[in-house]
């Protein structure tokens, strides 16, 4: 551009600016050439529109229903003509003809008015418009407002469509205002219902009334905190993975991988064994592996892509790995890829997704349908180690802690509002779901572990509880004895021909308390079901043949065995005869179908299921009697006298001692805490717990915190001098 179009540019911004703006017209002078003089006149032509438009817009007053080009300019008493006196008067009245025909009595007036706004272009918008339509006018100015919204505004706003427009921009300032001080947003109807209560939505809403407060700054301290909540839960939801999708994800891995199978092979072994990606992949790869290690040995090619794996995956098996490498066509990338998938241990569920709310299914009629989902888990826990199954165990107890103590929380909060009863029901069912869970990967892990340790005729039980104890034992001594085949008939055979089968229990080194609890147990079970056993130190050896089952005089004799000073050193190195008797079983010792049979369910839950009744609400928290004895109420043996009980304040039946001999202590670390249980000695029935240094003036310092459901009070104190008489 020369000197003469700088001259002209500054001549034309001289002319148009203001009241045209300096940047539009900087933009709009950019295309056209001030060297042509026809694209100069085309120039002056659009400015001067522009110029015009401008100047009309100026004189205009502010009109916030954005309805100013509809307005007839011809029409009589314009606001463009008239003072501002006039034009107010005008503004505030043209919008509704129904209030200015009430403010003015005067009929042939209002009619004026009426014919003077029907001639203008204003009509078409306002007058005669029904509610919908004027709703409809609110929603497209509107966008973010739904029709009942429009509505309820109009309602509110007696059908004026300007009031209802003023509204709708205070509140669309406000809003904007929020978005920048960074304040959570409120709508209209939020704002309004402040000051109440929300109303619970399902089992987490019950906290919403803890959550109310006070104004000031605690006020929004919690709303913050509120929003805080919000976000996370909303962060939660999207990061909750599809469980088909996932299904869906593995099946596409392990095609990719698995070159040599079809995919609907694939998809049909990975459902086989419950969607687990592990289990899938060991299936197949056992499935194509070889059968001797020898086939391995004759393929030079195969050594060594075996040996690498081994390598670098020393706890897979060579024949899992080989069969990898066939089902992967032998590429060695991909049969890496399914070996490092099957190395990792498998991606346990976290307890927030565990415990969830869902829909009771639909009970089915078919016996195979209600017991699919159980053979689907056994499946899978099959396919896994020690490791994995031990792993899985601990995510269940974990899972199985929480629900109770959310149960237990509910459970107190039951006593002000009822509807957290039915949380705590739901709360104890998932924490009994993820007990029998836990106990059924327990249960494999032992096995994992026997085996393990164990050989052919030595069976190694450390390490393991003292149920799996007797059920592995149980197990492998059947096994052992129906393998003799004939062996187990031939007279003057038995352990001097085959040697006998050796069950190592230990001495109870390992114990909290030090003592042997799994020698005495299976000791026990093996004497029941008729086996001739002799007893090592910290072992027992079966002989060959078998006894008949005892009778019950003889059974009780020899459960009574361990309190023989000697008897107890096969199993202990450093107890009283006394510390023995107390690992053995009880001697009065039913079925589970038996004790429901004689036991209510409350009593039964806390009897034989080891659960704690609500504090406070017992039948002896508050009994007090001069005489007479508390009998355990599943066997009805003496155990407390009135003598023993104090007033705690702890909700429960307290006792400083008991009756001599009639409890049993056992360590109890459930929970995540060590705390001392008490049984009954006589049936095993579950009391309560221990607790010492509580600083009560008692002679020993101790306080027997015991459910009364577990407890019979009996005003005859004779029982009491003879502990035995009624077991």
């Amino acid at each position: 551009m020369g000197d003469c179009g700088d001259e002209l540019f500054k001549e034309l911004e001289s002319t148009y600016c203001p009241p045209i703006d300096p940047a539009l017209f900087v933009a709009i002078v950019s295309d056209f050439d001030l060297a042509i003089p026809t694209q100069v006149e085309q120039l002056r032509e659009t400015l001067d529109v522009l110029n015009a438009s401008a100047v009309e817009q100026e004189n205009l007053p502010f009109d916030p229903t954005g309805t100013t080009n509809l307005r007839n300019s011809d029409v009589s008493g314009s606001l463009i003509g008239e003072s501002s006196d006039d034009a107010s008067s005008n503004f505030t009245s043209w919008p509704s003809l129904e209030n200015y025909e009430q403010e003015n009595g005067d009929s042939n007036s209002t009619s004026r008015e009426a014919e003077r706004i029907k001639g203008s272009k204003l009509a078409y918008t306002f007058l005669g418009m029904t509610t919908a339509d004027k709703a409809q006018n609110l929603i497209s100015m509107f966008p973010t407002i739904t029709r009942l919204e429009a509505e309820r505004i109009l309602e509110d706003c007696h059908d004026n469509l300007s009031r209802s427009m003023d509204v709708l921009l205070n509140l669309a300032f406000i809003e904007e205002t929020q978005i920048a001080r960074e304040i959570p947003q409120q709508t209209p109807k939020e704002a309004a219902q402040d000051s109440q209560s929300s109303i619970p939505k399902s089992i987490d809403g019950f906290q919403a009334k803890e959550n109310q407060n006070g104004g000031g700054q605690k006020s929004r301290k919690k709303k913050k905190q509120k929003q805080r909540r919000v976000d996370l839960a909303s962060h939660a939801m999207n990061n909750t993975t599809n469980k088909w999708e996932a299904g869906k994800k593995d099946i596409e891995f392990l095609s990719s991988r698995a070159c040599a199978l079809q995919r609907e092979k694939i998809a049909s072994t990975y459902h086989e064994n419950s969607m687990s990606l592990c289990a899938t992949i060991r299936v197949l790869a056992q499935a194509h592996a070889p059968t001797d290690i020898h086939e391995i040995e004759d393929d030079p090619v195969l050594v060594t892509q075996v040996g690498e794996l081994s390598h670098k995956y020393p706890g897979i098996n060579p024949l899992t790995l080989s069969g990898l490498i066939r089902i992967a066509n032998n590429e060695i990338p991909a049969a890496d890829e399914l070996a490092d998938t099957l190395a990792r241990r498998p991606d346990l569920t976290s307890v927030s997704n565990i415990i969830s709310f869902v829909s009771s299914p639909v009970a089915l009629g078919d016996e195979e349908e209600n017991l699919a989902p159980t053979q689907q888990t056994d499946s899978a826990s099959d396919f896994m180690d020690f490791n994995e199954a031990a792993a899985a165990a601990n995510s269940h107890f974990a899972a199985r802690s929480v629900a109770l103590a959310q149960a237990s929380q509910a459970a107190r909060r039951a006593r002000s509002n009822p509807l957290y009863g039915g949380a705590s029901a739901y709360y104890r069912d998932v924490g009994n779901e993820q007990r029998q869970l836990a106990m059924r990967h327990l249960a494999t892990a032992s096995d994992r572990l026997v085996a393990r340790q164990s050989t052919q005729y030595d069976l190694d039980l450390h390490g393991v509880t003292v149920a799996n104890a007797i059920r592995i034992a149980r197990e492998r001594v059947q096994a052992w004895w129906d393998g003799l085949g004939d062996q187990k008939y031939v007279r003057g055979g038995g352990q001097h021909s085959h040697g006998g089968f050796n069950i190592v229990c230990g001495v109870g080194h390992h114990s909290l308390d030090r003592k042997s609890h799994i020698g005495p147990a299976v000791w026990n079970m093996l004497l029941k079901e008729g086996w001739r056993v002799e007893l090592n130190r910290g072992s027992i050896l079966l002989s060959s043949t078998r006894k008949p089952p005892h009778s019950k005089t003889s059974t009780k004799a020899l459960i009574a065995a361990p309190t023989i000073p000697f008897f107890g050193a096969f199993f202990s190195s450093n107890r009283t005869p006394e510390q023995t008797t107390e690992t053995m079983s009880p001697p009065n010792q039913r079925s589970e179908d038996e004790w429901r049979a004689v036991l209510n369910p409350e009593q039964f839950r806390i009897l034989r299921e080891k659960g704690t009744e609500r504090a406070g609400t017992g039948e002896y928290d508050s009994h007090y009697p001069s005489k007479g004895v508390y009998n355990c109420a599943g066997c009805d043996a003496p155990l407390y006298t009135a003598d023993h009980k104090f007033k705690s304040g702890c909700g429960w039946p307290a006792y400083f001692d008991s009756i001599p001999g009639a409890v049993t202590r056992h360590v109890d670390t459930t929970f995540g805490m060590k705390r001392t249980e008490i049984v009954c000695t006589n049936c095993g029935g579950h009391l309560g717990h221990v607790f010492e240094g509580e600083g009560y003036q008692t002679p020993t310092d101790e306080r027997h915190c015991v459910n009364s459901v577990s407890l019979r009070f009996t005003e005859d104190a004779s029982a009491a001098k003879n502990p035995r008489a009624k077991a």
